[in-house]
């Protein structure tokens, strides 16, 4: 079951980066140079998503896959730019450096994603909180973590029930 669920995992990330990648797409190679030709298609549903690193302007998502022709394709996530080699690394490469030129030379601007918020953790209540720490110290020093860890699921539980209670109140 769980290579089924597997396989249906792959092959909706594989559907879901088709979808977005369909159509004419500008296109570089170290061995052709720059050419508009259709999106390169998966050879199977092998498709992961990487992120571009080495650029000024953040890290964009991109899909790097095997074509039917044993090439690797990198290829920029919601944009039609992609970049092909004999190796994974090499297709990497191309594609950082195909977006390079292509901001320079065109002054096109590529999605890049937004950046992340902060998040802000809500602080614990010192009494629940020190005591649960010092349950945690006192089980790890009488008979070590892993003997004793259903004890501490339970008091993580116990101890998360009792954060969630006032929140519930209050609503």
């Amino acid at each position: 079951m769980r290579q089924v669920a597997a396989a249906a995992c792959r092959q909706a990330r594989r559907d879901t980066m088709w979808v977005a990648s369909r159509g004419a797409c500008l296109t570089w190679s170290e061995e052709t140079g720059w050419e508009v030709i259709d999106a390169i298609a998966p050879a199977d549903c092998d498709v992961r998503r990487r992120r571009l690193l080495g650029l000024q302007d953040g890290h964009p998502w991109c899909w790097l896959y095997r074509a039917a022709d044993a090439r690797y394709v990198a290829r920029w996530d919601h944009a039609p730019l992609q970049a092909w080699a004999p190796t994974p690394a090499g297709a990497i490469a191309g594609l950082r450096r195909c977006a390079m030129d292509y901001q320079r030379i065109a002054r096109v601007a590529l999605p890049f994603p937004s950046s992340a918020h902060a998040v802000t953790p809500a602080p614990i209540p010192p009494w629940p909180a020190g005591g649960y720490h010092v349950f945690v110290a006192i089980v790890r020093r009488r008979k070590g973590f892993w003997q004793e860890a259903h004890e501490l699921t339970e008091v993580a539980r116990c101890h998360q029930r009792a954060r969630a209670q006032p929140d519930f109140a209050g609503r």
